[in-house]
């Protein structure tokens, strides 16, 4: 019979991001929190609109969350939508320090991005206001990286 510490030791270790995209696939949206507000601001045009893009991970040895909450300063309107993308591997893997920041930056990301402009698009109809149009996220434009020393999850 094998201890617990024998099978861990026994994980696959994946040391580049492309091993992780050939084993993980999306299986759930998660929406944590959508809002949006009228307010008095100093945004004139959508031209002076501000954005603010937050990243948080979580990983159990199957499932890695890749979740962002988009601030969104609008003419008038402050938009907030907080939603994960998971992605699930078929077996227990150990990820490599530098796998998931770099799997945040190309592709989790990237899969969660149209979940948070639709959001915020959704939200300025729903008010009334002018619908705002977040641009393209273009691969390399958001890095996230590991504290150093730390595990990055």
């Amino acid at each position: 019979m094998s201890t617990r510490a024998e099978a861990d030791s026994a994980l696959r270790r994946i040391e580049d991001v492309r091993e992780l995209l050939e084993l993980a696939d999306l299986t759930q949206i998660v929406t944590y929190a959508l809002s949006a507000k009228r307010v008095q601001n100093q945004i004139e045009t959508m031209d002076d609109a501000e954005q603010e893009l937050q990243a948080q991970t979580r990983y159990d040895g199957k499932h890695l969350e890749a979740r962002f909450a988009l601030r969104f300063h609008a003419p008038n309107v402050d938009y907030f939508a907080d939603i994960g993308g998971i992605f699930e591997t078929p077996e227990t893997v150990e990820l490599a320090d530098n796998v998931v920041p770099e799997f945040l930056s190309k592709i989790g990301v990237m899969a969660v991005f149209p979940y948070l402009r639709e959001a915020v698009s959704g939200l300025g109809a729903r008010l009334g206001a002018q619908v705002p149009v977040i641009g393209l996220l273009r691969l390399g434009d958001i890095t996230f990286s590991a504290p150093d020393g730390s595990d990055p999850t």
